[in-house]
């Protein structure tokens, strides 16, 4: 039997959501190791998980018998996993569709750390279209913009929804929908997303207008980007191919923060809840054009008048604008003399690989832990 509420339920249904996921994943959630540990070795010994070996790593899946217990006991929760032909009901063992499970079980973990909504029964939208009832038992009716809350969407659910048709055959891993802001997400592996492909557009660019106007809301904006991945190789995909990966970091960047990459690190959870929080990322960009007396702010950047010098606030991690200070530190703009480079402690190593130490680039650093301490203002 398991319990509602107890570290065995989040388990088995973060295995369920990605239908295989890798053990050490789950030793990231917010539990003791040995705590986690012995929990897996319950459930195994209950038949509620099973193990499996693959590349000198154990991966873990949950039986047969598991998914109709949980089917049975708790349908508004796994109703939409278990039932017929559902990608984590008749999971695959071909090596590319088990390295997407893998993929979804880490971003699962991620997403988990940063108190994003990842399971069906506590998600707004999905509430709204299977017709859930609030806790008063009033039907559900709206998306209200006071509520505190992210919520995480597979392509699947989207589909659903009757929502982005296409959305089966983007290499999306999801959205974040963070009322009004609309999220994609991507992990990162050797290739940007190929917007030229007509089903990648649409998703992208289209997720944004679309959940708005299906939640007959007001408000309409353009989805925004984030790449999950290591972060000095996802510099190296934009700086190894200059003609080919900029030209579509471009295409996605015709609007003001509309890429961002996040570290897989430990750090990852925390740069998500900055990231979706439009307010902190708007106030951080404030202290840093107060803080040096910059004006007129760009994107990303802001000059100090009769200095010629440039303040780029680097903290939102823009991909393609760390391309672009590369002409300021090199000297190709002649309206520029000096570069002020603002981040977090974490990032340094990483832009200043790119940057370089010259004479004219200054660096400033915010603690990361102080930070990311505020609460979210979502």
């Amino acid at each position: 039997m398991i319990k509602k509420q107890t570290i065995e339920y989040k388990i088995v249904s973060i295995i369920g959501l990605a239908g295989e996921i890798q053990t050490e994943e789950i030793y990231k959630l917010r539990y003791g190791k040995e705590y986690i540990r012995k929990t897996i070795s319950k459930l195994i010994t209950k038949k509620c998980i099973k193990v499996y070996k693959f590349d000198n790593k154990k991966y873990l899946r949950l039986t047969v018998a598991c998914k109709k217990y949980l089917l049975e006991n708790y349908p508004e929760r796994f109703e939409s996993l278990f039932k017929g032909a559902n990608r984590t009901n008749k999971i695959r063992n071909e090596e590319h569709r088990r390295t997407r499970y893998h993929r979804l079980g880490e971003l699962l973990i991620l997403l988990d750390l940063a108190d994003v909504k990842i399971f069906s029964d506590e998600k707004t939208l999905w509430k709204k279209t299977h017709g859930f009832q609030e806790a008063d038992g009033t039907d559900f009716t709206d998306y209200s913009s006071d509520k505190k809350t992210a919520e995480f969407y597979t392509g699947a659910e989207l589909k659903s929804f009757g929502l982005l048709g296409n959305a089966r055959t983007s290499r999306a891993m999801g959205i974040i929908y963070s009322h009004p802001d609309v999220f994609v997400l991507y992990y990162f592996t050797d290739e940007f997303p190929k917007l030229e492909y007509k089903t990648e557009h649409s998703f992208c660019f289209d997720a944004g207008y679309q959940i708005h106007h299906y939640l007959r809301l007001d408000y309409y904006s353009r989805s925004k980007i984030i790449f999950i991945g290591d972060s000095m190789k996802i510099f190296n995909g934009i700086l190894r191919d200059k003609r080919k990966s900029t030209e579509k970091i471009v295409r996605m960047s015709d609007y003001d923060d509309s890429v961002m990459f996040l570290d897989k690190s430990h750090y990852g959870p925390a740069q998500l809840k900055y990231f979706i929080s439009e307010r902190k990322r708007e106030e951080r960009k404030k202290n840093t054009y107060d803080s040096f007396g910059a004006k007129d702010p760009g994107r990303f950047t802001a000059y100090i008048p009769g200095k010629r010098t440039k303040v780029a606030d680097c903290t939102t991690c823009h991909p393609y604008g760390i391309y672009l200070l590369k002409s300021l530190s090199t000297g190709l703009r002649p309206d520029v003399d000096n570069l002020y480079v603002v981040c977090f402690d974490f990032q340094l190593a990483c832009i200043k690989k790119y940057l370089g130490d010259a004479d004219n680039i200054t660096y400033y650093t915010y603690n990361s832990e102080k930070a990311f301490e505020t609460e979210d203002s979502r």
